[in-house]
Order: C-alpha cells, then structure tokens, then sequence
C-alpha cells in the first residue's frame, strides 16, 4: 500500500488521537477499577439456615458491626450448594426493611376494619387481647368455631399442639392441604410409596422432561433448580404444559398451552397412545 505524505500525516494524527482517547478513558476508568472494601469493621460469619420458603437452604451470614451486610448459600450444605434464590439474598433487605412489623399492633378503638388504624402494644397486652377475644367466641359459640392455620418450621405449635388444647378440630396447613398432600396420597395410593419432601428425581441424567402441574423456575427449589439447569445444559429436551407461557415455558422445546381444566384429558390420550 503507497502511502502519501498527506495520508500519513492523517493516520497518524488520528492514531495518536486514539491512543490519547484510551488513556484518558483508563484514568477515567480507574477508580471504579480498583476494588473497594464494603466493609469497614470486623466481619464474620454467622451460620444458620433460610426460612423463606420450606427448602431451608443452609446460610452463610456476614455481620459486621453487629448489623447483616450479606447473605451467601453455604458451601457445605446440600441444600443451597454455595447459592441461594433471590428470595434468600433479598434477607438483608426483609431484616431491615422500615415498613417491618417488629411490634404488635392493636386496631384503634373506633376504627373500622380497613382504614389502617392501629396502635402499638406490648406484648403483654396483646396476648391478654387476643385470649379474651377468643374466651368470647368459645363461650358463645363454641370451641370448634375456631380455626386454626400454620406455616412454617414453628406451626406444630399452632396447628397441632394449641388446638388439641383448645379442643377446636379445625386445624390445618393450607400449603400441605393443597399441594403436596393429595400428591403424597395419590403417590401412596398408586406406587405403594409417597414421593417425599425433596423429589428423588435424576433431573442431572433425564433426557426427556415434562412439566405438568410444576412450575419450576418460580417456586424456586434451590437445588432442584440448580439439577433442572443442569439437565437443560446437557441436552435434555423439555416439555411444559401450561396454559400460562411461565418461565420454564421460556426454556422449553415444546409448550402446550391447553385449556385449564383439560389436563385429565391430555394425560388419558397419552396413556391411551
């Protein structure tokens, strides 16, 4: 390539200009660069275990000055592996979030149901409250017009051992009444054996995947999460029927989005084929 004086000049006008330019956008660059400490105190480590859903991933908690800087899943437990769903991160934030009811709150005599008008009470005045509401309904009603809901590591208390006490048999846990009790009975029912807690699937190793009545990527199972990626990674090919485009929908290869109310039906067409 000939090159002429004029040319030349052009180059390497515009070569040293491109050079001045990514200095200067490295000095610019620089401070954001250089690694900060967010901390400035003392930090260790407080392990324990998530509670935001019934996963219970085990926890790495870093504290400093006495006050929650960060949660990490811990390495070493099974159950988050080293991770943790956005729900667990976002524990920082539930902790000290301002609009956190961290008192009881009595509704301000007068005040309708509603309007958000409550007072604050010792803890004292609020059991005293609630057990001369319930007095009430027992003497005038009855035990049995109590009904009692728990959830959670710490409702056997609430939901077994209080109502036995109280004599009312209307007890429950809405998130096993309705979602892994029928499973666990039909399972019983047709296999001889209930599923369990934690699903013994093989997701790693499964080459062929459907989702009917499981939204996996929203319920966010941390480790059965993790396992469902993974069977992705490698290659399996994914089915979803629901009549809603969920986020597993987005990752699968084929979406049946059928009628709700139809599901029965596309599982006796499948047997029948």
């Amino acid at each position: 390539m000939k090159l002429d004086r004029r040319r030349f000049l052009k180059l390497s006008a515009a070569s040293v200009g491109a050079v001045a330019f990514a200095g200067r956008a490295a000095a610019l660059r620089a401070p954001w660069a250089v690694p900060r400490k967010w901390y400035a105190g003392e930090v260790r480590t407080v392990f324990s275990y998530c509670e935001n859903c019934f996963w219970k991933c085990g926890i790495a908690v870093k504290v400093e000055g006495g006050r929650v800087r960060k949660i990490d899943g811990q390495k070493q437990n099974p159950k988050s592996r080293g991770r943790l769903c956005p729900r667990g991160q976002a524990g920082v934030a539930q902790l000290y979030d301002p609009d956190r009811l961290k008192r009881p709150l009595i509704r301000i005599e007068g005040s309708k149901r509603g309007e958000g008008k409550y007072r604050e009470a010792s803890w004292e005045e609020a059991l005293d409250y609630v057990a001369e509401r319930m007095l009430q309904i027992k003497e005038r009603y009855g035990p049995e017009a109590v009904a009692w809901f728990g959830h959670g590591s710490g409702d056997s208390w609430f939901v077994e051992y209080l109502p036995a006490a109280w004599g009312s048999p209307n007890a429950a846990k809405p998130a096993v009444s309705i979602c892994t009790a029928p499973r666990e009975t039909a399972s019983q029912w047709t296999f001889g054996r209930p599923v369990g807690g934690h699903e013994p699937v093989d997701w790693t190793e499964s080459r062929y995947i459907v989702l009917i009545g499981h939204h996996i990527g929203e319920d966010t199972h941390n480790t059965q999460l993790q396992d469902f990626a993974e069977a992705l990674r490698r290659g399996a090919k994914l089915v979803v029927v629901d009549p809603r485009f969920s986020t597993a929908a987005s990752k699968a290869h084929r979406w049946l989005p059928i009628k709700p109310g139809t599901d029965l039906a596309l599982l006796l067409a499948w047997i029948h084929v």
